[in-house]
């Protein structure tokens, strides 16, 4: 049995991926210190509670979704594949891998009817889900979905 690890199994996993025969796909860039999804604040006063997200997890899920609104060429119906890769600073910060997949999907996938339309239909359409998380000099988000 063959254990992979690391940048290979990367490579394997988004090469398989990404040339399977008739695949297609976009792929997404987005810039800066990737931001995991928080969670609900809440507060209390009177008697009544209110929940609320964090503005930095807000700012970080509007940040993403206006890059791939820029950057989109087409909006493929379901079901999807996706693969996302974290690149970290060194230094930043590291979080819990799911948070960080958290808040990429709630800024693309949903099946709320809003304006602009989100780039995605909701994430219940995913398939697959491959995701890594990495320390370079480049931090960012690289996004791929292709159709499943």
């Amino acid at each position: 049995m063959t254990v992979l690890t690391g940048d290979y199994f990367e490579d394997v996993v988004l090469g398989n991926l990404l040339t399977w025969p008739g695949v297609r796909f976009q792929y997404f860039w987005i810039p800066g210190e990737p931001v995991p999804n928080e969670r609900p604040r809440i507060i209390s006063r009177g008697g009544k509670s209110w929940a609320f997200t964090p503005s930095t997890t807000m700012k970080a899920r509007q940040a993403i979704l206006n890059n791939v609104l820029l950057t989109q060429k087409e909006r493929f119906e379901p079901p999807y594949s996706v693969a996302v890769k974290f690149v970290l600073s060194p230094g930043q910060k590291d979080f819990d891998l799911d948070n960080g997949v958290k808040s990429v999907m709630d800024a693309l996938f949903s099946n709320k009817k809003v304006l602009p339309p989100m780039p995605f239909k909701d994430d219940r359409y995913i398939k697959n889900l491959v995701c890594f998380k990495r320390v370079g000099t480049n931090p960012g988000i690289h996004l791929w979905v292709t159709k499943a």
